[in-house]
């Protein structure tokens, strides 16, 4: 377990830290995963003849600061389409599991890993944020707890009871990580 590559809970970076527990190293920050909600938010903001986003323009100023991807105040937050597009950088896809279907469903020997995203309670007053961590699948097919809020990476022993367990609350939600095949 000392080997693998795990970061500490900061701000509201957790999807950061889950990206790169995901893929094993350092390959998002903070400002490579707002990179990823300015271009998300682009094609919502176009305002040129040409159909791009001038910089400079109040749209392309508007669309750093209230972007609909992130918090405002650029403390993280992100949302799932950042983990999304952020994947298919590294030939990941992503699908969420259907919360109809029991935990059993979830095809364990087919990912590579899991990704929970549940409710979180901030240090800010009346802030209601929500959570993203890793369980990543070993190559001998155990599997790992990468929450950034641990304090090491902790092995699961039964991955079907603790996905059931996290399941039991509706508000909590999974998305399947798979590596895409790639031609």
């Amino acid at each position: 377990m000392n080997s693998l590559y795990h970061e500490k809970q900061s701000r509201q970076f957790c999807l950061v830290h889950c990206l790169n527990a995901l893929l094993q190293k350092k390959a998002f920050s903070a400002e490579s995963a707002d990179e990823i909600c300015y271009q998300l938010n682009e094609s919502r903001l176009r305002d040129g003849s040409d159909g791009s986003l001038s910089p400079g323009t109040l749209s392309w100023h508007l669309g750093r600061w209230f972007n609909p991807h992130r918090s405002w105040i650029g403390l993280g937050n992100y949302d799932v389409n950042v983990l999304m597009a952020a994947l298919e950088l590294h030939d990941m896809e992503a699908t969420w599991f259907d919360r109809r279907k029991a935990a059993d469903e979830i095809p364990f020997n087919e990912i590579h890993g899991l990704i929970f995203n549940i409710p979180s309670t901030s240090f800010i007053p009346f802030w209601n944020g929500r959570h993203w961590f890793t369980i990543l699948r070993l190559d001998d097919g155990s599997f790992v707890n990468l929450d950034s809020k641990l304090k090491k990476p902790e092995p699961i022993a039964d991955i079907l009871e603790f996905s059931r367990n996290i399941l039991q609350n509706e508000k909590n939600q999974l998305i399947l990580v798979r590596k895409q095949n790639v031609h």
